[in-house]
């Protein structure tokens, strides 16, 4: 796929760290959630078809059935991702304790299922919503 490629990949990752370490949110993140959140970033779009979640939801596709065409791309990059890792020998977690990697594992799912493009305007709305809230001084959240 000449767009989700490497080089994309990179470019999400060095934008990421970039928002963690400039923005303050290193301060506000656990080692495992800036962790998880890096290592979303660079598996996001992870075995990528090159085609839309609505193609394979038009065609009927493999992946479409599978995911009960729900995000069904985002569900696939999670789920390659993972499978790859494990089915070659090539685990670079299997030193976490089991509690560290399930909130690791759920902690990716949810950033790259949120990368669905058909949420885009939703999650936009909750964070100005989000955003106003601290601006009146209405969030005990914004005031720590």
């Amino acid at each position: 796929n000449p767009y989700h490629n490497n080089l994309h990949a990179t470019d999400v990752l060095q934008t990421t760290h970039w928002m963690i370490s400039q923005t303050g949110l290193k301060d506000w993140l656990s080692d495992i959630e800036i962790f998880s959140l890096l290592f979303s970033a660079i598996i996001h779009d992870y075995d990528h078809s090159g085609t839309t979640n609505n193609f394979h939801i038009q065609s009927n596709s493999t992946l479409a059935i599978l995911y009960n065409d729900r995000s069904v791309l985002e569900n696939h990059h999670v789920a390659a991702f993972f499978r790859t890792m494990l089915d070659n020998e090539c685990n670079i977690l299997n030193n976490m304790s089991k509690a560290d990697f399930r909130e690791f594992r759920s902690l990716m799912i949810e950033m790259v299922l949120h990368t669905d493009m058909s949420m885009h305007f939703s999650q936009l709305k909750y964070m100005k919503n989000l955003v106003q809230t601290a601006v009146n001084g209405g969030s005990k959240a914004f005031k720590q």
